[in-house]
C-alpha cells in the first residue's frame, strides 16, 4: 500500500513527519493526548511506499527528539528543506526500484491478495519475486504476461534448478495467474513433471568437531543463533521467530508455537551457551525500555493476531530483532521485525569458508548435523521426530542412512 508524506505540527513547536493513506485517522490518533492542536503544514501528494516514512527519518536523525517528534524552535524552513531533500532521495529511489511502476501495482495486488487470504511475509515476497522474475525473463509488463511465457520459464528452471525451488516457482506463478491474470495455470501438470530417474540425495552434515570450530569462530548474536540451530535442532525460521516469552531459562527450553498461544513443541536451550544467551537476551529488553520509536511487533506467525497492547509488550518482542522495521499488512503500520534471514546465512558461509572447513556450511547443514549426531549418540527415531518437528517419520527417518549403527543382537535376561 502506497500513501502520501505529511509534516505534523503541534502548538508548541514540535513537529513530525508521517506517511499515510488516510490522513484523518493518522491526525485523530496523534492528537490523542496532545495539549496543544496539531496540524497539517506540507502534504506532498504522490504514492510512497511506507518505508520512505524510516528513510526521512534517518536524515533527520540529528534533530533534537521528544519520542518521535522533533524540536524545531526557528528554523522550521530548514527542517523543511531537510525532508524534501529526503522526499526526492525516496522519488528517485522508487523510479530505479520499480519497472515503469506498473510492476508494483500488479506487485501490490498479488501481494494484497496472498495476505488476505492468510499467506506468511516469507510466503508472500517469495512469490510475488517469482512474478516479478517471470515479467523479467521474458521482458514483457506483468499483465501481458502469456502462459506460453509461464511455461518457458518454469521449463528453464526445471532445468537449471533444484525441484524443490521449481515446485515452489510454479505454485506462485500459479497464484500470480489466478490472481492477477484471472487464467488459470494448473500447476499440477508441472509438478507432476519431477523426472522419474531423479534419485533423491541424502542431507548434509558435518562432523561435531568441526560444527563446534565453526560456532567458536563466529561473535555475538550470529553464534547464538547457530548455536540453537546445532544445538537445539530448530530451523533457522524457527530461531528468528522467537520471541522473549518462547525462551525459558529457568528450565532450558525453547518453545515452538503454532498459533499465538498453542505450544507445538519444546526442545531443549544448550547449556553451553546460556550465559551468552542471557547477556544477548538482556541486551534486547534494555534496548526496547530505552526505545523512543516503534515498541508494535509484527504480527508474522501470529494467529488470531493479539491486540496491540500485547504487540506492544516485552513478551512478544522478537530475541533476535532488526535495527529496520516492517510494514505489517494486518495492522497497516511499521512494527518491529526480526533479523534477515539472508544475513545469517552470508555470514556463515563466509566463516566456515574461511577457516577451512570442507564444506560451506549453511543453516540446514547445521541442523542435518544436529539429527545425525542425536542418532549417533543414541536418540532413537520417535523421540528425534518430536524434536525436529517433523509430521512424517518418513523425513526422520532418512537420517538413519547417514549413520553407522552396529545391529544389536537381543538377549534374553539371564544373560544381562
Amino acid at each position: 500500500m502506497q500513501s502520501n508524506i505529511y509534516i505534523f505540527k503541534t502548538g508548541d513547536n514540535y513537529y513530525k513527519v508521517g506517511v499515510s493513506n488516510h490522513v484523518e485517522g493518522r491526525l485523530a490518533t496523534l492528537q490523542t493526548g496532545c495539549p496543544t492542536e496539531i496540524s497539517i503544514i506540507k502534504k506532498y501528494p504522490a504514492d510512497f511506499p511506507f518505508e520512505a516514512e524510516l528513510t526521512i527519518q534517518k536524515s533527520l536523525k540529528d534533530i533534537p527528539q521528544r519520542g518521535e517528534w522533533y524540536l524545531i524552535e526557528d528554523n522550521e524552513s530548514d527542517f523543511i528543506k531537510i525532508v524534501e531533500k529526503s522526499i526526492h532521495a525516496v522519488e528517485r529511489k522508487t523510479r530505479v526500484a520499480i519497472h515503469a511502476d506498473y510492476t508494483s501495482k500488479h506487485s501490490e495486488e498479488f501481494a494484497s491478495t496472498l495476505h488476505a487470504d492468510g499467506k506468511s511475509p516469507s510466503t508472500i515476497d517469495s512469490y510475488v519475486c517469482w512474478a516479478e522474475n517471470l515479467s523479467k525473463f521474458v521482458s514483457k509488463e506483468m499483465d501481458s504476461i502469456s502462459q506460453q511465457d509461464a511455461i518457458n520459464y518454469l521449463e528453464h528452471i526445471h532445468k537449471t534448478m533444484a525441484f524443490n525451488t521449481y515446485k515452489q516457482a510454479s505454485y506462485a506463478l500459479s497464484h500470480y495467474f489466478k490472481i492477477v491474470l484471472k487464467t488459470p495455470l494448473e500447476e499440477a501438470q508441472f509438478i507432476s513433471k519431477r523426472p522419474s530417474e531423479r534419485i533423491q540425495s541424502l542431507p548434509e552434515y558435518i562432523t561435531r568437531s568441526d560444527a563446534i570450530q565453526l560456532i567458536e569462530a563466529l561473535n555475538g548474536h550470529i553464534k547464538i543463533i547457530a548455536s540453537l540451530i546445532y544445538g537445539s535442532g530448530i530451523t533457522l525460521t524457527e530461531c528468528l521467530n522467537l520471541r522473549s516469552r518462547d525462551i525459558d531459562f529457568d528450565n532450558k527450553q525453547v518453545l515452538l508455537r503454532t498459533s499465538r498461544k498453542a505450544v507445538a513443541r519444546k526442545t531443549f536451550l544448550p547449556s553451553a551457551i546460556l550465559e551468552e544467551f542471557k547477556i544477548h537476551f538482556a541486551k534486547e529488553k534494555k534496548r526496547y525500555t530505552s526505545s523512543t520509536t516503534i515498541k508494535l511487533a509484527s504480527t508474522e506467525c501470529l494467529k488470531p493476531i493479539p491486540p496491540v497492547e500485547e504487540l506492544e509488550s516485552w513478551d512478544y518482542q522478537f530475541v533476535f530483532s532488526s535495527r529496520k522495521a516492517r510494514f505489517d499488512r494486518n495492522l497497516n503500520t511499521l512494527t518491529t521485525t526480526h533479523l534477515d534471514i539472508g544475513s545469517f546465512q552470508k555470514v556463515i558461509k563466509k566463516v566456515s569458508s574461511m577457516i577451512g572447513l570442507e564444506k560451506i556450511v549453511t543453516a540446514s547443514i547445521l541442523r542435518h548435523s544436529f539429527a545425525v549426531h542425536m542418532l549417533q549418540r543414541g536418540t532413537d527415531i520417535e523421540s528425534l521426530r518430536n524434536i525436529l518437528g517433523h509430521k512424517d517419520i518418513k523425513s526422520t527417518k532418512i537420517y538413519l542412512q547417514l549413520v553407522n549403527t552396529k545391529p544389536v543382537i537381543p538377549v534374553g535376561p539371564l544373560d544381562w
